[in-house]
């Protein structure tokens, strides 16, 4: 079914490549991790690069836009965070 506006399946994600700000590709989109602590639930987005993966918050503060057509997610993180 359709989801509302900013909202993605993750199938329509995965693979897509991840760009921060610099323009430097982080890796690309794995998976989805899940945790709830406190009644609060938190997510993050699997970046796969290389043997490393980054776990970047599924936050607007990190995430400037998804591209599931043109397979990109940019984000505002850095390879070393």
């Amino acid at each position: 079914p359709p989801l509302p506006p900013g909202e993605h399946y993750l199938g329509d994600v995965l693979g897509s490549r991840v760009v921060n700000r610099s323009a430097e590709v982080l890796g690309e989109v794995s998976g989805l991790r899940t945790s709830e602590a406190a009644g609060v639930r938190r997510q993050w987005l699997e970046v796969a690069d290389g043997s490393l993966t980054h776990l970047i918050p599924l936050l607007e503060q990190y995430v400037d836009e998804v591209d599931a057509g043109g397979k990109v997610v940019r984000v505002d993180w850095q390879r070393d965070w």
